[in-house]
Formats: C-alpha cells, sequence, structure tokens
C-alpha cells in the first residue's frame, strides 16, 4: 500500500472534518469502520475485490455504514474504495489519529513491561512524560514477556528503557571492556 498516498487521503478527510467543526465525530466515525473491517474479514476482501463494481460495494456499504457513520464519512469511504485503498484503511485512520493529536496538543506512546501495570502507575507514569513533553500523554500498555522486569517506554521514535535486561547487558558489556583492557 502507498503511505504518502494514504496519508493524503488522511489529511483530506481531516481537513473536510475540520472545516466542517466534526473532527471528533469523524475519528469515531474511523475509529468505528476499522473495528467493522477488522471483525468482518469478508467484507474488507469484498471491498478489495476488482470484480465487484463501484456501484454493488457501495449499496453494501450503504446497508452496513449508513446509520451509524456520517455522511461524508461514508462518502470518504467510498472514495477509498473506489480507488482500490480500502485495505489501507488502518493506516488512514493512524494517520488521522496523528492529525487529532497534533491539533489537539496529545502524544502518544506505548509502554512495555513484562506483567499488567497498575492503574496508578501508568498515571505516575503519564503524568511525568506529560510535564516533560508539556502536553498530554496518552499510553497504551503492552505486555512483553521478553522484558525481565521493569519497562521500556516508546513516545515518537525516543525509547526510555528501565529494563532489567538492558541493565544486565550494559553491565556485562563494561565488564568484558574492561577486561580485555
Amino acid at each position: 500500500m502507498n503511505k504518502p498516498v494514504l496519508k493524503h487521503y488522511a489529511r483530506a478527510l481531516f481537513e473536510v472534518a475540520k472545516d466542517s467543526k466534526a473532527i471528533d465525530k469523524t475519528l469515531a466515525d474511523v475509529n468505528h469502520i476499522c473495528d467493522v473491517l477488522v471483525a468482518n474479514k469478508e467484507l474488507d476482501s469484498f471491498l478489495d475485490s476488482r470484480m465487484v463494481s463501484s456501484e454493488e460495494k457501495n449499496l453494501i456499504l450503504d446497508k452496513v455504514f449508513k446509520d451509524s457513520i456520517q455522511s461524508s464519512t461514508l462518502s470518504f469511504l467510498k472514495i477509498v474504495t473506489r480507488k482500490h485503498l480500502s485495505k489501507g484503511f488502518s493506516q488512514i485512520r493512524n494517520s488521522y489519529v496523528h492529525y487529532y493529536n497534533d491539533l489537539n496538543n496529545i502524544k502518544e506512546g506505548i509502554i512495555y513491561s513484562s506483567f499488567v501495570l497498575k492503574e496508578d502507575a501508568v498515571k505516575k507514569i503519564t503524568d511525568i512524560f506529560s510535564e516533560k513533553y508539556q502536553k498530554q500523554v496518552v499510553f497504551r500498555t503492552v505486555i512483553d514477556k521478553r522484558i525481565i522486569a521493569g519497562m521500556k517506554i516508546y513516545i515518537d521514535d525516543t525509547m526510555f528503557d528501565y529494563s532489567v535486561d538492558t541493565k544486565i547487558n550494559t553491565i556485562k558489556d563494561r565488564l568484558l571492556y574492561k577486561k580485555s583492557l
């Protein structure tokens, strides 16, 4: 899938939503569409098929989404489907969320840990990084059994590594370096 083209479509959707003051509703629409496409692989394949006419696809899209999303978002989805880009809709969603977050001064991050973090621990981490970046930081937590203990935090392209396995490897590297001298 051509990522720059998908970003262009996401930007166009975002600008239309901004002009019509429907950014939040469009975000909900885009999330709903992604949820439906993920849950219904047959629909996703149907929309991606070049053997099915645009008219047939539009009829199905109307049946599935007409009562659950805005007409502007439905029209956008029909354009994306006609251009055979429906398989990239999750990337369109991700780009839309990025534009949404930029507008609302929000940063997204991921916390990887070997165990489920308590809610108050995530709140403390969120507060620390929100203060550091002077933006609201929203974290998604992921369990990664490869981490011995501690956590790794990713925000944008930056990793904050507070894991025991990395500290052990650092000590090992230092000892091996001193031994080689």
